[in-house]
C-alpha cells in the first residue's frame, strides 16, 4: 500500500504539477481527479487491513496471542451494543455535517461571512471625500 501511495505522488508530481496551468481548461482530466479523490482513502484502509491480517495470531509478536488478549467477561451482546452506539453517533454526525454544508451551499457564494443574514436590497456605499 506504501508503493501505491508513492505512486500517487509521483503522479501528482510529475504529471499534476507541471499541467497545473492548463488543469482547469483541459476537460478530459476532470474524470481522472474526480477518481483519484477517494484514493488516499482506499489505500490508507487497506494498509491498515494488510497490517492487522498479517500480524495474526499476535497481539504482540511472539509475546502476547490474540486469544490470550480476549477480555474473559466481554459477551456478544456487549460487542453489539457498543457497535449500534458508536454507528449511532458518527450517523448523527454525518446527517448534521450534511446539513451543514448544504447551508453553506444555499447560501451560495455571495453570503460567505459567518452568521450573515439574507439582504434584500444591495448596501449603499458611504459618502466620503
Amino acid at each position: 500500500m506504501i508503493e501505491f501511495g508513492q505512486l500517487l505522488g509521483l503522479v501528482v508530481l510529475f504529471v499534476m504539477l507541471p499541467m497545473i496551468a492548463i488543469l482547469p481548461r483541459a476537460r478530459w482530466t476532470h474524470p481522472i481527479l474526480i477518481a483519484m479523490t477517494p484514493l488516499p482513502f482506499v489505500l490508507s484502509i487497506l494498509g491498515w487491513m494488510a497490517r492487522e491480517i498479517g500480524r495474526q495470531p499476535w497481539m504482540i509478536w511472539e509475546r502476547l496471542t490474540v486469544a490470550d488478549a480476549l477480555s474473559p467477561g466481554l459477551t456478544a451482546g456487549m460487542v453489539t451494543t457498543s457497535l449500534i452506539g458508536f454507528g449511532a453517533v458518527l450517523g448523527l454526525l454525518a446527517i448534521v455535517d450534511y446539513v451543514l454544508i448544504a447551508r453553506v451551499i444555499r447560501r451560495g457564494p455571495h453570503a460567505l461571512d459567518l452568521g450573515a443574514t439574507a439582504r434584500e436590497e444591495p448596501p449603499t456605499p458611504a459618502m466620503s471625500y
